[in-house]
């Protein structure tokens, strides 16, 4: 059993291995034993993600190939190769590029989170009236006349990591904190989208971050009542639903200006759907230089 983003790793290093081999790949994340399904018990990835397969034939070949039977199953699928903790930038590049082309959110995924950006996140989008960058500037007029701002994600990972990162539960909310102001003033940002499966925390998070005079956001997803219980290993809660609330968040975090976030795949799912220039840090990384005051060199 893994969670969305080990699954979605898993996907992207069998997507490698055929677009070596320049095979097409369909990808079936349908099985009854996955802790996280598809609408009616479907396709997951067809419900989120484009099939990589798409990449080589068309809509109606891939159909005609599997009406025939014209198809190799392979059960089970070989991660990319990387590091458990943290996210190297060859890596981040590669899954980027790989992400691009063969395995990119589905379109309508993209629109609803571009419109809770454009709802709960004032300025976080650019105008497209005035052609400005994301994140441009942390003043003037931006999307529908409201004041542009910078919004970054911070994405913080708890329940089960004890094991394999122990260093995301050794965090304590005051450092949390402390690294999201600093990350505010070094990106220049003015609001924080938070993201967590702490469900406390995370409210105790937002309301620390609001009294510090930061713009908050925040979705609210399904998740365990016991925090100590990673969200995904929780069968009492719906299983499409978990899957809907994790892709939805990891396509509102990759529209932000960048990340802050503790050591998880899901994180990683951020930076791959991220535009190439998006900056992203962990808790754990050199601190940042925060940026000169205006009309200094």
């Amino acid at each position: 059993p893994s969670g969305i983003g080990g699954m979605f790793v898993s996907g992207l290093g069998l997507i490698e291995k055929c677009a070596e081999h320049r095979r097409p790949l369909l990808i079936d994340w349908s099985n009854q034993g996955l802790l996280y399904r598809g609408y009616r018990d479907g396709n997951v990835w067809d419900e989120f993600f484009t099939q990589p397969a798409l990449a080589w034939l068309s809509p109606q070949d891939l159909q005609e190939a599997v009406a025939n039977d014209d198809v190799e199953d392979f059960e089970g699928t070989p991660c990319m190769s990387t590091p458990k903790v943290g996210l190297p930038l060859w890596h981040a590049v590669k899954g980027r590029l790989l992400c691009q082309r063969f395995a990119w959110p589905h379109p309508a995924l993209l629109q609803l989170a571009r419109a809770f950006a454009a709802r709960e996140m004032p300025g976080a989008l650019p105008s497209a009236a005035s052609g400005i960058d994301r994140g441009a500037t942390a003043s003037g007029d931006g999307e529908g006349g409201s004041e542009r701002c910078r919004w970054f994600a911070m994405h913080v990972r708890r329940s089960d990591k004890g094991d394999e990162s122990p260093e995301n539960l050794a965090l304590t909310e005051e450092e949390i904190v402390r690294q999201a102001v600093h990350t505010c003033e070094a990106w220049r940002c003015g609001g924080v989208y938070v993201a967590s499966d702490d469900w406390q925390l995370k409210r105790s998070l937002c309301r620390a971050l609001g009294e510090r005079g930061l713009r908050v956001a925040s979705h609210s997803p399904v998740l365990s009542p016991d925090v100590h219980q990673c969200t995904h290993m929780d069968r009492n809660l719906d299983a499409h639903r978990k899957t809907w609330d994790a892709c939805f968040e990891v396509a509102i975090m990759s529209l932000c200006h960048g990340l802050l976030c503790t050591h998880s795949f899901l994180a990683n799912m951020v930076v791959y759907f991220s535009h190439p220039r998006y900056p992203y840090r962990t808790f754990w990384d050199r601190p940042l230089q925060r940026p000169a005051p205006h009309g200094m060199a």
